[in-house]
């Protein structure tokens, strides 16, 4: 019997054992690859270094455009490639990273795929979850709220001084920043700012408009003002009575009386601009609705109960309001009228601090309007006759006196006046 071999141990055609030969090889050594058969070198660390840096830079595009959660804060950075791949760092392979939250100590190791979007400058991130991958919009928030409740407790139970925490691979870190600040955090003045600037960025506003266009040179959609002024409720404590004190409201012979009854009277108290367009027959609608009770009772306008009603609301309305500017637009008015129309809007309010007057959007004076003159300060007595005089036999009589003092003359008016002259003669 020959000498006895352990099964193991190859042997050689003449019966010698055989060494067998090493599997290791060098860095440089060249293998064949199983799949293509064609010989593949190992990668240089000076590869992998270029690619971890290509890497970051495609981390950092992410994050300046990233669509994950606009709460979450924090740094990341690529750890050592798997020895086991073959493409590390590549964009759409694993990819192994340290992130750190915002306030936190200890880094948490997670393992993301960045994908391009296709003809655009952003990337697309998956992170790894269980046995799949996550959609970054996802879990992001879910870390969000996570460390925003340690923080809570944390806060609760007393803040402890820490040392400034470093990441492992700190070559290289990428901000994960929030893409777009706080609204809440930034200074009120800046809030304000903002907010008139989604608004339209303009000094009037027509609440009876459902949507404001804005005064840009650029065209852009229009905004909401009702759904701006519901955003937040820390928002609406100081930006609602801001809002209300500074915009000139704008309004035409229509929707005052419902605006003045649905912003409530906190809000109506916050009102100090206002602006009216009445047009041509602005005469009809002050006296109507705008003028004190003993003027209206003198003239005795046809209205219908409805009409009443809403005169009622107003008057009620308009004497909690004391405002600081009120802008009369004066085009297709009456020249002679504008002095009746204005005291008819000042008395009907509880204060107002000065009177505009505009045409064509532009400011003017009062003395260039008349032709160097003033607008003359007449009593009640002089107004309701001169109003007589004028449209008692004009087309508009019927809808500015009523049936009996129609049939009436200036005498009768007169003595109807005679019975408060303490007010007619203010």
């Amino acid at each position: 019997m020959g000498a006895s071999t352990t099964p193991s141990t190859p042997i050689s055609r003449r019966g010698l054992p055989v060494t067998p030969k090493s599997k290791l090889r060098t860095p440089g050594s060249r293998t064949v690859s199983p799949k293509t058969g064609s010989p593949r070198k190992s990668e240089s660390p000076v590869s992998i270094k270029q690619a971890r840096r290509n890497f970051i830079e495609h981390l950092e595009i992410w994050s300046l455009n990233r669509r994950a959660n606009c709460s979450f804060s924090g740094k990341i950075s690529p750890q050592a490639p798997d020895w086991r791949s073959e493409k590390p760092y590549a964009l759409g392979e694993p990819v192994i990273c340290e992130l750190l939250p915002h306030g936190e100590t200890a880094p948490i190791i997670i393992v993301v795929r960045l994908f391009p979007l296709l003809n655009q400058f952003k990337y697309r991130m998956t992170i790894r979850c269980g046995s799949g991958w996550e959609d970054e919009r996802t879990w992001f928030l879910r870390q969000h709220r996570k460390y925003q409740t340690r923080a809570q407790n944390r806060n609760r139970c007393g803040s402890v001084t820490r040392r400034r925490p470093r990441l492992a691979s700190d070559e290289f870190p990428v901000t994960v920043r929030p893409l777009f600040n706080k609204f809440t955090l930034l200074p009120i003045e800046l809030q304000q700012w903002i907010f008139e600037l989604a608004m339209g960025n303009g000094e009037e506003v027509k609440p009876h408009s459902s949507r404001q266009s804005r005064a840009v040179g650029r065209p852009v959609d229009d905004v909401s003002i009702a759904k701006l002024l519901t955003l937040s409720r820390s928002i609406n404590c100081h930006i609602t009575p801001w809002f209300f004190r500074t915009t000139t409201f704008h309004f035409g012979t229509q929707h005052l009386t419902t605006f003045l009854r649905q912003i409530g009277p906190i809000n109506r108290s916050e009102l100090r601009k206002l602006s009216f367009s009445f047009g041509r027959y602005a005469l009809i609608h002050v006296l109507r609705f705008f003028t004190p009770n003993q003027v209206f009772e003198l003239f005795n306008p046809l209205l219908t109960p409805q009409q009443h009603f809403w005169r009622v609301l107003l008057q009620d309305s308009m004497r909690e309001l004391n405002l600081a500017v009120l802008t009369i637009k004066v085009d297709h008015i009456i020249k002679r009228d504008v002095s009746a129309i204005e005291k008819s809007l000042v008395t009907s309010f509880g204060s107002v601090g000065r009177v505009k007057f505009e045409k064509m959007g532009m400011q003017i004076e009062a003395a260039s309007y008349r032709g160097g003159k003033e607008f003359e300060k007449k009593t009640w007595y002089q107004h309701t006759q001169d109003i007589f005089e004028r449209y008692c036999q004009g087309r508009e009589s019927d809808k500015i006196f009523g049936k009996a003092q129609l049939k009436g003359t200036i005498e009768d008016l007169e003595t109807k006046m005679q019975d408060d002259l303490e007010f007619f003669h203010t």
